[in-house]
């Protein structure tokens, strides 16, 4: 019964990191879109599943605070947030979304 336990407890664990990081990837996805209200919303639903997958909640805020500014599309404040989650929080950010935000920084410049 231990076994079977452990066993139930890691495929919870296993099920409940894949659906963090498939909201944290909607998230990233909705930044890489511009979209500010879809990346709050999806990474506020990561923070939901697992508080601490990788820097969920601190993007999140970051994102809260500059909602205004972002959703007025204003470039600067977007290429700003970019390298902010490059240098702050890109922890377990999955490669081709880090590439994509690279991307969008260097079109600033």
């Amino acid at each position: 019964a231990t076994r079977q336990a452990a066993i139930e407890a890691e495929t919870r664990q296993s099920s409940r990191a894949a659906s963090a990081a498939a909201a944290e990837r909607r998230g990233f996805e909705a930044l890489v879109n511009h979209d500010v209200d879809a990346a709050i919303a999806a990474f506020d639903e990561a923070r939901a599943i697992w508080p601490e997958y990788h820097n969920v909640a601190e993007i999140g805020r970051a994102l809260r605070k500059r909602r205004d500014a972002l959703a007025s599309l204003d470039a600067e404040s977007w290429s700003q947030l970019y390298r902010d989650i490059l240098a702050r929080y890109s922890w377990g950010m999955p490669d081709d979304l880090r590439a994509a935000i690279r991307s969008e920084v260097a079109q600033a410049y």
